[in-house]
C-alpha cells in the first residue's frame, strides 16, 4: 500500500512538471525575433520605430516587421544605442519582444547583435 501511494505521488508530480514546463502556443509568447538587418529607422518623442523586413516575432503580433522601443523602458538608452548602431553599420540585429502595441507593433525589451 505504501508503495502504491508513492508511485501515485510520483507519477503526479511528473504529469504537473510536464504541464508547467509545456508552453501553451508558439504564438504569444515572449522570446526574440528572427535576425535582420533595420531599414527603417524612426526616431520620435515617446521612442523609435524600428523597420526590419523578413523578420518574424513569437508574439504573433500584427506588426510583422516592425518593432517599438518605448523611453519608458528600464534600459531604452542601451537598447536605442546598439539598434542605431547596428542599422548605420548593416549588422544583423535581434531583439527581445514582450508584447503588442495597441497599433500591433511588438514591444522591445532587449536586443543582441553579433560585432561586425
Amino acid at each position: 500500500m505504501k508503495r502504491d501511494v508513492c508511485m501515485r505521488l510520483a507519477i503526479g508530480v511528473a504529469t504537473l512538471n510536464v504541464v508547467m514546463i509545456a508552453p501553451a502556443s508558439a504564438q504569444n509568447a515572449q522570446g526574440w525575433t528572427s535576425p535582420g538587418t533595420i531599414q527603417t529607422f524612426s526616431a520620435r518623442q515617446w521612442g523609435a520605430d524600428l523597420n526590419i523586413p523578413g523578420t518574424t516575432n513569437p508574439m504573433g503580433c500584427s506588426g510583422v516587421g516592425w518593432v517599438r522601443l518605448e523611453t519608458s523602458m528600464e534600459n531604452y538608452q542601451a537598447v536605442y544605442a546598439m539598434a542605431l548602431t547596428a542599422a548605420s553599420a548593416h549588422w544583423q540585429i535581434q531583439f527581445w519582444v514582450t508584447a503588442c502595441d495597441t497599433d500591433g507593433t511588438p514591444l522591445v525589451a532587449a536586443a543582441i547583435s553579433p560585432v561586425g
